[in-house]
């Protein structure tokens, strides 16, 4: 088979026959060779790398929670420990002042 490019205008619609066989492939079926190894993540949102399955190195951390906090997060229908990393993946860090340098 040879090279088959689309751009986003001329793309055909995808017949649902086609979705089935697409969801028939095996990942031991799929050659991943040609395909680049991601090395910098410094791009990609903590989102897009969970769905792209890419392992983050963990870092111990602890913090005290107000009590009424840790009621709520367990409240939630997911283990809580996950809900609180989820929420800390949307706060943005706070913007840092502009800290001018004085020359000599």
């Amino acid at each position: 088979m040879g090279t088959v490019s689309y751009t986003f205008e001329t793309l055909p619609p995808v017949s649902k026959e086609e979705w089935e066989r697409i969801d028939a492939i095996k990942d031991e079926d799929i050659d991943y060779s040609e395909i680049p190894e991601m090395k910098d993540l410094s791009g990609l949102q903590p989102r897009q790398i969970r769905e792209l399955n890419i392992k983050q190195e963990k870092v111990p951390f602890s913090c005290n929670l107000d009590a009424d906090i840790v009621e709520r997060l367990k409240a939630y229908p997911v283990p809580w420990k996950r809900t609180l990393l989820r929420s800390m993946e949307t706060v943005k860090p706070p913007r840092l002042p502009y800290l001018r340098t004085l020359k000599s």
